[in-house]
């Protein structure tokens, strides 16, 4: 026979009949599995011998009508979120032109649910086990979906088995937590979503976290900033103006009353540039303005956001449309009314709507009346800031929320090389020693190149994936994400090496599967970075840790261990100051290393009374702020987030 024709390429418990020494060409893509999954590749008639050939074709035969009613786990949902909702489901999914009948169907292994008769599963379509289908309709908007089962799918990973009505294994998947598994589905609000259902659904690198969306980060853009200088002000000695509302106009001409400084203003709790040191028992309210400036139409924003700073209240005007009122009573305000109650002051972000109706091309006026509680009150504080919101403002890897019943959202024709078991050896290099990276990496259409890139910490110089907020922007906006350091993804300093197969530089067995690479060995003290790309014939690629994976890269701390350490002041040692503990008896106790930047640690601990932060705000001190790298027992742990504990208190 001339011509191509497609040969079956089946596997049974793991093995592929197509290594056949009869086939002359590397094997294609698995066709069969004992899980349903097939593809196809064409081999030419002289590749394949005539046994080889009666043994494939009876295969073939054998599990036709299988493949006519395939049905894989497309989908697992097993951590909400919310911990308490009942959310979880598994997705089954139909690839075949046939519809299934599920009935009699179980899961014999992960929940107790059996399918009723009569339950079809149409040719491509998509049939959803709910842990309360009910919770699921509220939660995800999915109606129909199969169950309740019983049980609870195991967070920390478990095996999963759906047999059809003889008791004969349909599908399985043991599903773990941890990478190479999706991270994100680890109740950051993510299922855990096959690329596609061709793939080897019980290996974790043909799943990835529902959705995940990569946006470039833009910035907030300000029209007023928080402490800015510049501000007009009048204590509330008497009205403002005659009538009372005309100081909040733009061409009001501002008298010697009028006084210039910087925000915050307030007394009586430390946090003001502009002490109003005779406002208690004298006046219960300040007038205040700022102008900004829009340089053109297109740049009047969508989205406008006042960030308010306000103990006890305020009214805000722009450009002579009220925006805010805040704890206080509606209607026109006298220069001596109080607020409605005391508020601490703590940073309050609001949307204003329709901002497009009062903001202008050219100067605006922002213009505020804030009031205190009463004359007797111990303390006032006002500031201010205006803004359009960035992607700094939202998380830029943000993930979509599950998708039972339609086709996951990462889907992909070509879903590209399956990696794990990522080592490197020795666990803990000591200075100078060259360290041996291994991974293996699969893929059916065949590799066609594997690179680790590495990058170089050194002692002192740590390099975090995001910048500390600055400590203004840590009081006034602690929630706010971070801003990505360009250091840390500036390709000139990363470095890249090839990873091989053929048994040498590092790699022990030609052709096994498993790929490795030397990485020169560093000084002490010294954090190496690295990741591994791998790509396939068919041009897809992957890099790990993926995505969702808050560790952004595998590390190593190259460390001669503890050193002797001699006492310079005293010691509980009889020969007090002078004495010298061993290497080995320091080496005797838990040895724990945090990798941070030095002004990072500083502001964090916050000796100076300018990095303080208040204890009123709660936010701030909440906020795990600074990033460093902690180091256990050769273990690393990269861009970990740290902040004080229990505020100043030490």
């Amino acid at each position: 026979m001339d011509g191509p024709t497609i040969a079956s390429v089946v596997r049974f418990q793991g093995l592929f009949l197509a290594k056949h020494p009869a086939l002359k060409k590397r094997p294609g893509r698995v066709l069969l599995t004992p899980g349903g999954k097939f593809t196809e590749r064409t081999f030419e008639m002289s590749e394949i011998n005539r046994p080889l050939l009666c043994l494939l074709t009876a295969c073939w035969l054998l599990f036709a009508a299988r493949l006519n009613a395939q049905v894989v786990i497309n989908e697992i949902h097993y951590e909400p979120e919310n911990k308490t909702a009942a959310e979880e489901f598994i997705e089954l999914h139909n690839v075949s032109e046939t519809a299934a009948d599920l009935s009699g169907w179980y899961f014999s292994n992960g929940i107790t649910f059996t399918f009723p008769d009569g339950t079809l599963l149409p040719a491509g379509g998509y049939l959803v086990v709910a842990e309360d289908p009910a919770v699921l309709a509220d939660n995800l908007s999915f109606e129909g979906a199969s169950g309740p089962w019983e049980g609870r799918l195991d967070n920390g990973g478990e095996t999963l088995t759906l047999r059809d009505a003889t008791g004969a294994r349909v599908d399985e998947v043991d599903y773990q937590a941890g990478f190479p598994w999706p991270l994100a589905a680890q109740g950051k609000g993510s299922s855990m979503e096959l690329l596609h259902p061709g793939s080897d659904n019980n290996l974790a690198g043909s799943w990835r976290a529902s959705g995940l969306i990569e946006r470039p980060f833009t910035k907030r853009v300000y029209f007023l900033r928080g402490q800015s200088e510049d501000w007009r002000y009048r204590p509330g000695t008497s009205e403002a103006s005659d009538p009372p509302q005309r100081w909040r106009e733009d061409d009001f001409p501002l008298d010697k009353t009028w006084l210039q400084a910087q925000a915050g203003f307030g007394f009586g709790d430390g946090d003001d540039n502009t002490e109003l040191a005779d406002m208690r028992q004298s006046y219960t309210s300040i007038y205040m303005r700022h102008t900004f400036t829009i340089d053109d139409a297109d740049s009047i924003p969508d989205t406008l956001v006042l960030n308010q700073y306000i103990d006890d209240g305020a009214v805000v005007w722009i450009n002579g449309t009220e925006v805010l009122r805040y704890n206080m009573e509606e209607g026109e305000l006298a220069f001596d009314d109080d607020a409605r109650g005391g508020r601490e002051a703590r940073w309050i972000p609001v949307t204003l709507p329709n901002p497009a109706t009062y903001l202008r091309q050219g100067e605006n006026l922002v213009a505020i009346h804030g009031f205190n509680t009463s004359l007797n009150s111990s303390d006032v504080s006002l500031d201010f800031e205006l803004y359009s919101p960035g992607t700094e403002d939202e998380d830029p890897n943000a993930l979509l929320p599950p998708s039972p019943g339609a086709r996951n959202t990462v889907f992909s024709a070509n879903p590209g090389p399956l990696v794990r078991q990522v080592e490197h050896s020795p666990e803990q290099p000591a200075a100078g020693e060259a360290l041996v990276v291994t991974a293996k990496i699969t893929d059916p259409e065949g590799l066609a190149a594997v690179s680790l890139q590495y990058q170089v910490v050194q002692p002192g110089n740590y390099i975090p994936a995001f910048i500390a907020h600055p400590h203004n922007i840590l009081i006034s906006q602690p929630t706010r994400v971070h801003e990505p350091n360009p250091d840390f993804e500036d390709p000139a300093n990363w470095t890249t090496l090839q990873m091989s197969d053929d048994g040498r530089d590092g790699d022990e067995t030609g052709g096994d599967g498993l790929y490795s690479v030397l990485v020169p060995g560093q000084g002490n003290r010294t954090l190496l970075r690295y990741r591994i790309t791998a790509s396939d014939t068919a041009d897809a690629q992957v890099t790990v840790p993926y995505k969702d994976d808050p560790s952004l890269n595998f590390a190593a701390f190259f460390y001669n261990g503890v050193p002797a350490y001699t006492a310079s002041r005293t010691s509980v040692h009889p020969e007090g100051a002078g004495h010298t503990y061993s290497a080995e008896a320091m080496a005797a106790l838990p040895v724990y290393t945090l990798i941070t930047l030095g002004t990072d640690m500083t502001h964090c601990i916050g000796y100076s009374g300018s990095f303080q932060i208040p204890k009123s705000n709660e936010p701030a001190r909440d906020h795990f702020n600074w990033e460093g790298a902690f180091v256990y027992d050769g273990e690393v742990y990269d861009h970990v987030r740290y902040r004080l504990r229990q505020a100043n208190d030490r």
